[in-house]
């Protein structure tokens, strides 16, 4: 490709064809607009989620952390988001981790940001 006066020419070698003989023909055509190619990229969706451990009993102050397990394995975006029903008994942070902070009751929600597939942990 060859830039000239800030228009683009495209060349493009043709062969045509003669009797007994095939000769190379270039032709010159100035293109004003060069649309890229779009790939398209196939999206998998999250079809379920699960985590690592159901049930958990914690002192006050105590972490443990949660795991999404996200199926399929190559889900094109594996992201979650974490969520408790109780902030006065249980925080999650966003990658899963609770902490207690008093005595009582939470449930733990994880969801897939893309397709809302949800698992309740508690």
């Amino acid at each position: 490709m060859k830039r000239v006066l800030n228009k683009l020419i495209v060349y493009a070698i043709v062969f045509t064809f003669a009797v007994g003989c095939i000769l190379p023909t270039v032709l010159a055509a100035p293109v004003t607009k060069v649309t890229p190619v779009n790939r398209v990229k196939r999206i998998i969706h999250v079809t379920s989620v699960s985590l690592n451990k159901y049930n958990i009993s914690l002192e006050k102050g105590k972490k443990f952390k949660l795991t999404a397990h996200i199926r399929p394995d190559n889900a094109t975006n594996k992201s979650v988001v974490w969520k408790t029903s109780n902030a006065k008994t249980a925080v999650v942070d966003g990658s899963g981790t609770v902490k207690a902070v008093s005595a009582g009751r939470a449930v733990i929600t994880v969801k897939s940001a893309d397709g809302g597939k949800t698992m309740v942990h508690g």
